[in-house]
C-alpha cells in the first residue's frame, strides 16, 4: 500500500508543481484529496487499522473532500492555497526539526493565517508559488515513502511515520523541496506546456 500512496503523492505532486497555474481548479480538488487522504491514512495506520482499511477509508474521505473543493470552494481558491502553503511550510519545519506538539500546532496555525492573508492579496503569483511548493513537498514526501517501502534508505524524512534518519535528512528534505519548487515555479512562470 505504501508504494501506491507514494506513487499517488509523486504523480499528483509533480502535476501540481509544474501545471498548477493552468489547471488550478483540478489542482485544488487533488490537493484537497491528498490533504485529507494523507493524514487520515496515517492516523488509521497509527491506530492499528490494516493498510487496506486505512487506504479505503482515507480514499473515500479524500475523494469526497476533493470533489467539494473542486465543485464549491473554487471561489476561495487563493485563500485556500495560501493556507495550504502556510501549512506545508510550517509542517516541513515541524517535521524536519522534530518540534513538539504545542510548538508544531502554533507554527501550523501561524503558517495557515499568514498563508491565508497572502493568498487574499496575491492571486496569480500565489497560485504559482503555492502549487510549486505544495507539489514539490508532496513529491519529495512520496519519494521518501517509496524509499522506505523499497528499502532504498534515501536520507529523507518519511512523512507517514514523521521520522528522519537524523537531522541531516530533515535538512535534505527541505532543500530538495525548495529546489524542486523553484524549478516548478520557473516552469510555470515561463508558460510551460499548454494542457
Amino acid at each position: 500500500m505504501n508504494v501506491i500512496v507514494a506513487a499517488l503523492m509523486i504523480a499528483i505532486g509533480l502535476f501540481t508543481c509544474f501545471f498548477g497555474k493552468q489547471m488550478i481548479k483540478w489542482i485544488l480538488g487533488l490537493q484537497a484529496l491528498i490533504a485529507v487522504f494523507y493524514p487520515t491514512f496515517t492516523f488509521m495506520l497509527r491506530n492499528g487499522q490494516s493498510e487496506l482499511i486505512a487506504f479505503v477509508i482515507a480514499a473515500i474521505a479524500g475523494i469526497i473532500v476533493g470533489y467539494i473543493a473542486y465543485k464549491y470552494l473554487y471561489k476561495w481558491v487563493f485563500v485556500i492555497l495560501g493556507v495550504i502553503v502556510g501549512l506545508v511550510v510550517a509542517g516541513l519545519i515541524v517535521t524536519a526539526f522534530a518540534l513538539g506538539d504545542t510548538i508544531g500546532l502554533v507554527l501550523l496555525i501561524i503558517g495557515g493565517i499568514i498563508g491565508a492573508i497572502l493568498g487574499w492579496r496575491l492571486s496569480a503569483l500565489l497560485v504559482m508559488i503555492a502549487t510549486s511548493i505544495s507539489g514539490a513537498a508532496q513529491t519529495i514526501g512520496g519519494i521518501a515513502i517509496l524509499s522506505v517501502a523499497m528499502g532504498l534508505g534515501l536520507p529523507l524524512v518519511d512523512p507517514l511515520t514523521q521520522t528522519a534518519m537524523n537531522t541531516t535528512s530533515g535538512v535534505i528534505s527541505i532543500v530538495a523541496t525548495i529546489i524542486l519548487a523553484a524549478i516548478g515555479f520557473m516552469y510555470q512562470r515561463s508558460g510551460g506546456i499548454r494542457l
